[in-house]
């Protein structure tokens, strides 16, 4: 009878070990995707604020050159083509948004709503800041005759002012936004910097190889001109093959 007791004893700690192991695994993998794309989402973020402040930086310097010109008047006619150097396009990837945007499988893994809403927020402050302060400095830059047209370059004086103020305005709330969702996903400066730099050197490896790949595509396709070009010659009787 007690051998019996022992052997049911035995039976069911080895059932309950296989499935509360199997649950534990289970529950670790999910913990994982989740943390990854927490991660994934974050590096986006940051990715996309070293664009804003970049661009948000040539903004304010192109105010400063505008003023130094507006009052040297005789410089715009020989250096006004320098403005020229604050021209910029945001040129970040919307992969990760639409993918956190339009996939509810990743966003039920994330599981913490106040994450997605606050993520959801940046995205669409970072839409704002492109269409409508981003493209409009860009526009006005490339289009506004700046470089060379005194009256030009006055009248444009409180635009570029106002998208000054503005853009310094959203890109400290896009700041606070990221933070905030670093925050609530748990996530400390020094993983996250760790993360980040890894993503760029894999993202950097991926565009040198694809460029790699574009050199040798078009050295394929330009010794198949070639072939072709031969081979039309000696068809024609123009080249004698060598033997």
């Amino acid at each position: 009878m007690k051998q019996f007791m022992l052997s049911i004893l035995a039976t069911t700690v080895s059932i309950a070990l296989t499935f509360g192991t199997a649950a534990i695994i289970d529950n670790n993998k999910k913990e994982n995707e989740k943390h990854q794309i927490l991660m994934m989402v974050l590096c986006d973020m940051k990715a996309s604020l070293d664009e804003i402040n970049a661009a948000d930086s040539l903004i304010s310097g192109f105010v400063d050159a505008q003023a130094a010109f507006l009052a040297n008047p005789d410089s715009l006619e020989t250096e006004g083509y320098m403005l020229m150097i604050y021209y910029n396009e945001l040129n970040y990837n919307k992969t990760v948004e639409n993918i956190f945007n339009s996939n509810i499988e990743s966003i039920n893994t994330i599981g913490n709503i106040n994450f997605v809403e606050k993520a959801s927020d940046f995205y669409r402050l970072r839409e704002y800041y492109n269409e409508n302060i981003a493209k409009e400095f860009a526009k006005m830059v490339k289009n506004g005759n700046l470089t060379s047209n005194y009256d030009s370059l006055a009248n444009s004086r409180e635009m570029a002012g106002d998208l000054r103020f503005i853009s310094a305005t959203r890109a400290r709330i896009l700041m606070q936004e990221y933070r905030a969702c670093r925050m609530l996903a748990n996530v400390s400066d020094e993983e996250m910097e760790a993360y980040y730099e890894s993503r760029m050197k894999l993202e950097d490896e991926i565009m040198h190889n694809e460029k790699e790949r574009a050199v040798l595509d078009s050295l394929i396709k330009d010794r198949k001109v070639i072939r072709d070009k031969l081979e039309k010659a000696y068809q024609k009787g123009r080249l004698k093959r060598q033997k």
